[in-house]
């Protein structure tokens, strides 16, 4: 379900807090986005309620998290699983270490 504040912006788009207190400004009108809203909380797939959104801007809506905090975890997981010492192609003999 979806946890957030929204309010219109004087330039005509849609500003979402999450409940982290991270911000997202949409480019849609206020009616549209209670529209998608209200289709979401009547059982609507987000990606169909909210066509009219970025796949990272629907993910913002569900999980509070921006495509920014994705990435760094994403890049974080990457760093962890490159290195693994017990994988076969990580592993060096003592020789090979010997230059």
């Amino acid at each position: 379900m979806i946890k957030h504040k929204y309010q219109p912006t004087c330039d005509g788009k849609i500003k979402i807090v999450s409940d982290r207190g991270k911000e997202l400004v949409i480019n849609c009108t206020l009616s549209r986005y209670q529209t998608a809203l209200a289709e979401y909380k009547a059982s609507a797939l987000m990606q169909d309620a909210f066509l009219f959104l970025s796949h990272e801007e629907r993910e913002f809506l569900i999980t509070g998290i921006d495509p920014l905090e994705w990435q760094t975890m994403c890049d974080e997981i990457e760093a962890d699983e490159a290195y693994d010492p017990a994988h076969p192609d990580c592993r060096h003999d003592q020789d090979d270490l010997n230059v």
